[in-house]
């Protein structure tokens, strides 16, 4: 199924003239009204769905253009092919309507019936056989911060869901937890069937969905499981694996789109219905032992046994909500509720005795997590003595499954840790619930394997080596703080040395960092660049290097490189150009650069590399001066630019560049590199004009990597020189949602007015989102651009 998502600005603007009156008192000044709304179609079934982006309005009224109305804020509308002129027209108590107009063309064959449907033949509310597949609107749907409507399926093309009738859930964009309730007349009863399955669709893709069950009455007698969706833009069907219990107990159903998130988004289900012959859930297998001696430590829930330190959480010891998977079939859990006070809600346990490392090998424990690649981290401290702890991070898998994760702490010539502090989602602010069990020492002896002590250090330029082999260096620690240490991971194979540094960032900048200073300058024409070795707790972690000239910090340069898989080490190359002489005796590292973060990082063997010659060069593979691209595509690999910038307050700069991250769908040599500085207008940008028109009915494709996540470009198309009786389409905007890698991204313009007269520049505006432009940024980003084409 094709979706086409168009937004426009305003085409026309009726202005209010105000009189002025010779008298004393004071004009009032209202807000203006804006008319605006964007649409996205579903060619295939014919279904319209606008969004209204109105401003300083309450009333409105929505001419479909096919003799059909609404007064609905945010309107769907079913069309037969053909095209049709939208108009909204919009105004508060105050104003007159303000109105704003766009042409929509529906291509699809047969929309009429919201495509190929499949008509309803059967539908229960009872609880013995519920089955709510809309053929009627007759379950009764509690809104709780939403509206329910009962409408055509507005995707029944795929194989997932194929029914003319569903429900549709518009969230009020209140509360996190806007919810729609359905109550019952009797208990359901999972002995008579397994659980409970849903079809969803969602415009998010991997949306969380909670379903909740109730006794009606008694609300704090409940059972929940949550599941995410697929891809966005589709029917998923989730499949909820509720336990059996005694006797029926839940007679009231409560679901949660995008759980725990404000959202004003419009969702849609179906066929909730019991599913399985009997017997929800799986057995779950009793537990038959348990320990909480450091020994042989073996938590295990069989009994409410450990005293739980709760700090900002709330625990709780309850049957396995999640037993039927092969990880975790045991009857009894602990719950962690998080209270999303802090980052750092943990839960602690004491021990009477402290774990000796050189009798167990380390820890293991089994999580459940709702969300996917879950940071845990499980903290050992000697009580009393906070100071000395060690920690160790891991990740779970999938959300809304157990995982079994593994800590391996290396042995002390004496035991030393006898408090447990958990971490679940470690330095996130969350409200979420976890699970976790098994809790318990494993292996016969001498955690940890034995690490490689260092030979050799030096902190002169000319051979730079920082092997932490002695505490030599001097760190100038700028919202950081610098320990040496021993190596916490040296099983792998990147870094087994003995000695590392520790870099604890405060969470006060996102530009954290710490710096060293060298008595001579580095010389790239005698080595080639700088290595660094780096331990993360976070996947894909941004490490900016930029070596600096003391006393002179305007004269920098600075590459960025990425880490790869979370908790283990990754070796990072900078390849620095030579300069006619050497220049640069500083160096300052920024950990997750452009991130206000508080998490740990280790690093080691920071060295100069190669036998000489840099990267060398001028901006990116052009020898001489950047000139404007003079045809499509623009691969930025010679001399060929966006060479022109505007702007009134602020940077903005281009200039031709290495390409920061040869991996992925993009490893050519160079790129467009564009800076834009903090206090910039947010409609600062850099365009280009071509020589010759372009054809702006094809589709413009992008390759885009952005040093800010969910940064919003702006895209436009205009002609210069530009007739006054010319006009232009409306811009287009595109969200990169991952920072620090390599995006592809497509803009089609649509409605271009019959006025134009042709097209030539195309424009880019860098993080200004719709209705930003009297905005300033907020940050200093680097954005690089490549591959720029018309197919």
């Amino acid at each position: 199924m094709k979706f086409i998502t168009k937004s426009i600005k305003i085409l026309s603007i009726l202005f209010l003239g105000i009189g002025l009156h010779s008298c004393e008192e004071d004009d009032v000044i209202l807000p203006e009204v804006i008319a605006e709304f964007t649409y996205t179609v579903n060619q295939e079934t014919g279904v319209v769905t606008f969004l209204n982006t109105s401003e300083n309005a309450n009333i409105y009224m929505w001419d479909f253009g096919d003799s059909e109305s609404s007064t609905e804020v945010n309107p769907s509308h079913l069309y037969q092919p053909g095209t049709y002129e939208v108009v909204l027209s919009a105004r508060n108590i105050a104003s007159p309507y303000k109105t704003f107009s766009s042409s929509i063309t529906i291509d699809g064959s047969d929309p009429g019936t919201g495509g190929n449907c499949t008509e309803e033949t059967e539908e229960s509310i009872d609880a013995a056989d519920l089955n709510i597949t809309f053929q009627t609107n007759t379950p009764a749907i509690i809104e709780d911060n939403t509206t329910f409507s009962w409408i055509d399926n507005p995707d029944s093309e795929g194989s997932v869901n194929t029914s003319c009738k569903v429900g549709e859930v518009v969230r009020a964009n209140n509360s996190p937890f806007d919810n729609i309730q359905i109550d019952l007349a009797d208990k359901l009863d999972f002995n008579a069937s397994e659980g409970i399955k849903m079809k969803v669709w969602s415009p998010i893709a991997n949306t969380p969905v909670l379903l909740k069950l109730e006794e009606i009455g008694n609300s704090g007698n409940f059972v929940e499981l949550s599941q995410s969706t697929g891809d966005a833009n589709t029917w998923t069907e989730l499949t909820y694996d509720f336990a059996a219990t005694a006797s029926p107990q839940f007679d009231k159903m409560v679901i949660f789109f995008n759980f725990n998130v404000a959202d004003g988004s419009t969702y849609y289900f179906d066929d909730l219905a019991l599913y399985g012959a009997g017997g929800g859930g799986s057995g779950c297998v009793a537990e038959t032992t348990e320990s909480i001696a450091a020994a042989d430590l073996n938590i295990t829930f069989q009994t409410n046994t450990p005293t739980i330190i709760e700090d900002n959480t709330a625990f709780s010891w309850i049957d396995n909500p999640d037993s039927g998977g092969t990880v975790n079939t045991s009857c009894k859990v602990g719950e962690v509720v998080r209270a999303n006070n802090s980052p750092y809600d943990n839960i602690q346990i004491d021990l009477a005795d402290k774990l000796d490392f050189n009798s167990a090998e380390g820890l293991k424990m089994k999580v459940w997590s709702p969300i996917a690649n879950t940071p845990v981290l499980l903290k050992l401290e000697e009580i009393g003595n906070a100071g000395n702890f060690v920690e160790i991070l891991q990740t779970t898998g999938d959300a809304n499954t157990w995982t079994e994760l593994t800590y391996d702490f290396a042995p002390t010539t004496a035991p030393q840790f006898n408090k447990l502090v958990v971490f679940f989602n470690f330095n996130v602010a969350d409200g979420s619930t976890y699970y976790f069990d098994d809790l318990m020492v494993y292996g016969a002896g001498g955690g940890g394997s034995t690490c490689v002590p260092e030979t050799t250090e030096s902190t002169t330029a000319a051979d730079l080596n920082v092997t932490f082999q002695t505490n030599t260096p001097p760190i100038i620690e700028d919202n950081t703080a610098f320990s040496w240490i021993d190596n916490p991971d040296f099983g792998g194979t990147v870094n087994t040395s003995c000695k590392v540094g520790q870099v604890d960032r405060f969470n006060n900048s996102p530009y954290d960092n710490i710096q060293i200073d060298l008595a001579d300058k580095l010389d790239f024409n005698a080595s080639e660049g700088l290595k660094m070795k780096v331990w993360s707790p976070i996947a894909n972690t941004p490490v900016l290097l930029k070596i600096e000239e003391i006393g002179n910090a305007g004269n920098f340069v600075e590459i960025l490189q990425t880490t790869g898989a979370a908790n283990t080490w990754t070796e990072l190359t900078y390849d620095f150009a030579p300069t006619a002489t050497p220049q640069f005796n500083k160096i300052v590292l920024f950990f997750n650069f452009n991130v206000a973060d508080g998490s740990t990082y280790y690093f080691d063997d920071l060295m100069v590399y190669g036998t000489g010659g840099g990267a060398g060069g001028g901006g990116g593979g052009c020898t001489g001066a950047a000139v404007g691209a003079t045809a499509f595509p623009v691969d930025f690999e010679s001399c060929e630019s966006f060479t022109s910038t505007f702007n009134d307050s602020g940077s903005i700069t281009t200039e031709l560049a290495d390409n920061p991250a040869m991996t992925g769908i993009n490893t050519s040599d160079y790129v467009l590199k564009v800076v834009k500085e903090a206090g910039t207008n947010r409609w600062a940008g850099f365009q280009n004009p071509f020589p010759n028109n372009f054809d702006a009915t094809q589709t413009f494709k992008f390759k885009i990597y952005s040093s800010k996540a969910n940064v919003v470009m702006r895209f436009e198309v205009n002609s210069d020189p530009q007739s006054p009786d010319s006009g232009n389409p409306g811009p287009q905007f595109a969200t990169i949602t991952n920072a620090n890698t390599w995006t592809e991204v497509e803009i089609n313009f649509t409605g271009i007015p019959p006025s134009n007269t042709g097209l030539n520049q195309l424009v880019i505006k860098p993080d200004n989102p719709d209705g930003t432009d009297g905005e300033v940024t907020s940050s200093s980003e680097t954005y690089y651009f490549d591959d720029i084409r018309l197919e």
